[in-house]
């Protein structure tokens, strides 16, 4: 089962802990893993600006064999918001990994990277880049990976394939659907 959710303007949540402090420099404070008794699907943050880039994505996650969300966030900044639970994510599942495009607007990956770095997250650059120098800074600033995005769909899928038996302890797709 794949569960792709996007931002959403949510005014209705509630007020933010962090109103008036700019979000470039809020610290990742309520960040966090769970351990559940009962399994939950890997959850899948992907940050990058391109919808289409989303959706590719979302599709080659429904064709492998694993129980996947993926959430996304269109930059750092959002991600920040996700992660520390700020409305309209408040209500998110963890973040098992996160897919990190290197350029967006507002706060860009290495911005994001610099961010988190003191963090237990799992962060993989997912990237057009194929530069030896954003690698090494990426790798720098703790990414657990530097992937060069695929550029054909079934590249694409047993990239998502190999990144989350890399990464995760995947748990196969359950038969009976998910409410």
């Amino acid at each position: 089962m794949i569960l792709m959710t996007t931002k959403r303007d949510d005014a209705s949540s509630g007020p933010d802990e962090h109103a008036g402090q700019p979000e470039q420099d809020r610290d990742v404070d309520n960040v966090t893993s769970k351990s559940d008794t009962n399994p939950r699907p890997l959850t899948i943050l992907l940050i990058d600006d391109d919808p289409v880039e989303a959706t590719l994505i979302e599709v080659a996650l429904s064709d492998l064999a694993y129980d996947v969300t993926l959430e996304t966030a269109v930059d750092g900044i959002e991600a920040l918001a996700y992660l520390n639970r700020r409305p309209p994510y408040a209500n998110k599942p963890d973040a098992d990994l996160i897919l990190v495009d290197l350029k967006m607007p507002r706060l860009d990956g290495f911005g994001f990277l610099e961010t988190i770095r003191h963090e237990t997250l799992k962060a993989v650059i997912w990237t057009t880049s194929n530069s030896a120098t954003d690698r090494r800074r990426s790798l720098d600033l703790g990414a657990v990976d530097f992937i060069t995005k695929p550029a054909t769909f079934e590249q694409l899928k047993a990239t998502l394939d190999e990144v989350i038996r890399t990464h995760l302890s995947p748990q196969p797709r359950s038969a009976t659907p998910q409410p």
